[in-house]
């Protein structure tokens, strides 16, 4: 499932990173602690966290992750813009919960053939 998909079907706002929207998920992964998502994260893995300060870009960047979505209406860090800019990672606003997106992004998935797995 492309991640534009996701956006445009909950309707949610892209921050930055337009041009990678058609990037395919391949599996999700909700975390809040630094390290886990540094050990745990896998390439093209969809994270949701609330996490809002500089380290998510480079934690994405590093593990090859298809975005970072805020929830909750949280707003990208201050320093976002150059650093994702640079990078050309979208940063999505999700105004939901984390449990509620998880949610909804499953049952999206379950149509397609096993892309996702949460």
């Amino acid at each position: 499932m492309e991640l534009n998909r996701v956006a445009v079907d909950l309707n949610l706002s892209v921050f930055y990173g337009h041009d990678e929207m058609d990037t395919l998920l391949s599996e999700g992964y909700v975390e809040d602690l630094l390290s886990n998502d540094m050990t745990n994260n896998k390439e093209r893995d969809f994270w949701i966290s609330r996490h809002v300060d500089q380290n998510v870009t480079v934690v994405a960047r590093l593990k090859g992750l298809v975005g970072i979505p805020l929830v909750q209406g949280d707003d990208p860090p201050e320093d976002s813009p150059g650093k994702v800019l640079k990078e050309s990672i979208p940063i999505i606003d999700i105004h939901l919960c984390d449990f509620e997106i998880v949610g909804r992004v499953y049952d999206m998935a379950k149509g397609e053939v096993d892309s996702i797995q949460f």
